[in-house]
């Protein structure tokens, strides 16, 4: 096993990375579960399509192809029901 500088990281459903400098301490970067980090997880980008079509429900954002989309493949078309949906 190497003791010099090595960087270790994991991608899947979410992200997290490490890595050893030249002293032997260790960086931690991410990971940290879906509430403070791991963008681009499935999760996060699930959550970021929900948010953009809830704002274009309620006119804070024009994205119509996007919540076209969502709506079809989701079956939620008001904020009442993306509402319940993410809460439960």
């Amino acid at each position: 096993m190497s003791s010099g500088p090595a960087i270790v990281l994991i991608s899947g459903t979410g992200s997290i990375a490490f890595a050893r400098g030249e002293s032997g301490e260790i960086t931690r970067c991410g990971g940290w579960g879906h509430v403070l980090s791991d963008e681009g997880s499935g999760f996060h980008m699930g959550m970021k399509v929900i948010k953009e079509a809830a704002s274009h429900i309620d006119g804070r954002q024009n994205c119509p192809v996007l919540y076209q989309l969502f709506a079809e493949k989701s079956g939620l078309t008001t904020l009442d029901e993306i509402n319940v949906f993410v809460n439960d």
